[in-house]
């Protein structure tokens, strides 16, 4: 375990602050020598753990800044993103073509990707085009769905090429099919016409779950990306699971005033106080309930990882009040304590640790954003393991429609004399004739068509006089030239 002391310059700003921090660190460790397993430490290996979507909203940012690729895991709602937001205006537009002042805010989405001095300077022929189109796409809309609309919208422009140009472009486009989705579940629910599906779609945002078959899991954004990239999260979500590198930037208490207290009663129920007479007993309970949670927090943070964790402490707003705070400095005299003081309590965890945690300032070093690498391992074919057999054959039709045909194989072998089913080609022979081969004797055929017809070799039966002379087409896998007189 590392702990990391930042200086009060450092906190300024809050977690604003610090996210830029621990991004550059994460960096730093990327370019390092370190290993995981004999190997290189990757993007994958590590984890952010934040006390809020705030904060993990913040911590994705920076490590894009340093295109870091990262994969928030949070539970902020897909309605409450940028994306969400300007798709919202197209689909408004597309509604009421004939409304110029929705038609010219949908224009500056990046999705349609019109610039604020292309729409001034605007001609009206260039004006009656997108008019048109939003007019084409309100047709769409109405007899053909909202996903088709959206589909023809989104080629018409090219605005997934446009989105995936940015350093965002995983986060953005998984959010964009996410909203996709719901439009989709929402049409269909009720088999809502555009101008429902809007209205159902306008409380889904405000009011958030609770409009039909829509659960609040179903708005929290997914993850855009599965491997390969640094997984941000919240505490909360990382319940159960395991990381390699995991870093605790966050640790402070959070605040919510001193105004109301809330607390659990003796029978269980939570408590509001507002100003009651037992005020000052009830703050107290609460404060309790809140040093209880937050080591419950701290513990479940510093137990994800499997190979390291790295937290950050400082003279923080809210330092008094954290979990991490009352294990490094108890709870008597905080007031009293400088940051000498802090960093003298670190130095005594770290002493008494017998070496599992190590105690260290922020590294000063800047890290440049990395540059996009290719795969490190070549794209190779899959080994072959299956072998088919070319050898002349002969099958039944019912094989060839999915039987064993399918999965060649070993085949068994086959006896010295065999029956075969020989079928005749000649327009005026429609029945089947059984004639016998074996390995130095083949029965003369001489085809009289172009295609040849293969059948499954038969259980021997007694045999029966080869009919000679007709015009049949005989296929042997034991002939030396199966359709052909032996000379």
């Amino acid at each position: 375990m590392e702990l990391v002391f930042l200086e009060g310059d450092q906190l300024k700003g809050g977690a604003a602050a610090v996210a830029p921090l621990v991004a550059n660190e994460i960096a730093l460790l990327l370019e390092s020598e370190a290993q995981v397993e004999s190997r290189p430490v990757e993007p994958g290996d590590i984890a952010v753990l934040c006390r809020s979507n705030h904060q993990a909203l913040l911590m994705t940012g920076a490590l894009r800044d340093l295109n870091i690729p990262v994969s928030l895991d949070g539970g902020s709602s897909v309605l409450g993103t940028e994306i969400a937001s300007e798709l919202s205006a197209v689909l408004e537009a597309a509604l009421l073509p004939g409304d110029s002042s929705l038609v010219r805010r949908a224009l500056l989405t990046s999705l349609l990707d019109v610039s604020p001095y292309t729409l001034a300077t605007m001609s009206d022929e260039a004006w009656s085009e997108w008019v048109s189109l939003f007019r084409n796409w309100n047709d769409t809309w109405h007899n053909q769905g909202v996903v088709r609309f959206l589909e023809d919208m989104l080629r018409h422009t090219r605005a997934e090429a446009a989105i995936a140009m940015q350093p965002a472009a995983r986060r953005v486009l998984t959010d964009l099919l996410h909203i996709e989705e719901l439009l989709l579940r929402g049409e269909r629910e009720r088999e809502r016409n555009p101008a429902s599906l809007m209205q159902w779609f306008r409380r889904l945002g405000r009011n958030g779950p609770g409009e039909g078959t829509v659960a609040s899991d179903d708005l929290q954004q997914r993850p855009d990306a599965d491997a390969g990239a640094v997984r941000v999260a919240t505490i909360h979500k990382s319940k159960g699971l395991e990381y390699g590198i995991v870093y605790c930037p966050f640790p402070w208490a959070r605040q919510f005033g001193d105004i109301a207290v809330k607390f659990h009663d003796g029978r269980g129920d939570i408590k509001v106080d507002l100003g009651s007479e037992d005020y000052e007993a009830n703050k107290k309970t609460s404060n309790r309930e809140e040093f209880s949670e937050a080591l419950r927090v701290l513990y479940v943070a510093v137990t994800r990882a499997k190979y390291r964790c790295t937290l950050y402490w400082g003279r923080a707003s809210g330092w008094k009040k954290a979990a991490l705070g009352y294990v490094l400095h108890g709870e008597e005299g905080l007031d009293e304590l400088d940051e000498d003081a802090m960093r003298a309590g670190v130095q005594r965890l770290v002493a008494a640790s017998s070496g599992t945690v190590e105690g260290r300032p922020a590294h000063n070093q800047q890290a440049a954003p990395r540059e996009h690498e290719a795969p490190r391992r070549a794209l190779t074919a899959r080994e072959q393991v299956r072998h088919f057999s070319h050898a002349p054959r002969i099958a039944s039709f019912t094989s060839l429609t999915g039987h064993d045909e399918k999965t060649p194989g070993p085949r068994p072998a086959v006896s010295p004399v065999t029956d075969w089913v020989v079928a005749s080609l000649d327009s005026g022979t429609r029945g089947l004739s059984t004639a016998r081969c074996d390995r130095d004797r083949a029965i003369d055929r001489t085809p009289t068509a172009g295609v040849w017809v293969r059948y499954r070799a038969q259980p021997r039966r007694p045999t029966r006089p080869a009919v000679r002379g007709d015009d049949s087409v005989h296929r042997c896998g034991r002939c030396p030239v199966p359709g052909r007189p032996r000379s």
